[in-house]
């Protein structure tokens, strides 16, 4: 199985439309053998500072993805289900494919981390805006 997390801050925008456009593509592409993908998406705590920390929480935890977000998708194919939550540690040990929306989310999951924990990872060159 392949598994590919999406990660973003909050997760009710970014990363629940890309968790909701691999499913597609998945599904259109795999067909049977899509359920040899496990995709899903979550997020770095919403801004709170202490969300991976031992009794840490989400700013948007168990939230549905924004209602913008969801109505763009669905014009456009895609749906999506998921409930906001943060990533955890089980997540990192166990996603064959973690992808941050952002270079600051990227971050953040990399101080989440285990301490002293050796994981292999793979940088792209960061798309800027001009």
């Amino acid at each position: 199985m392949v598994s590919v997390l999406f990660v973003c801050l909050g997760n009710i925008c970014r990363s629940p439309a890309g968790e909701a456009v691999l499913k597609g593509i998945v599904a259109k592409k795999a067909g049977a053998d899509a359920s040899s993908f496990h995709i899903d998406s979550c997020g770095t705590g919403g801004g709170n500072p202490n969300w991976y920390g031992a009794g840490g929480w989400s700013y948007h935890e168990g939230d549905a993805a924004d209602s913008r977000m969801t109505k763009e998708a669905k014009k456009r194919g895609y749906v999506m289900t998921s409930r906001s939550r943060p990533l955890n540690q089980q997540d990192i040990d166990e996603f064959d494919y973690i992808i941050c929306m952002e270079d600051k989310n990227k971050a953040a999951v990399l101080e989440a981390r285990r301490p002293g924990a050796v994981y292999r990872a793979e940088t792209s060159p960061s798309r800027r805006s001009p």
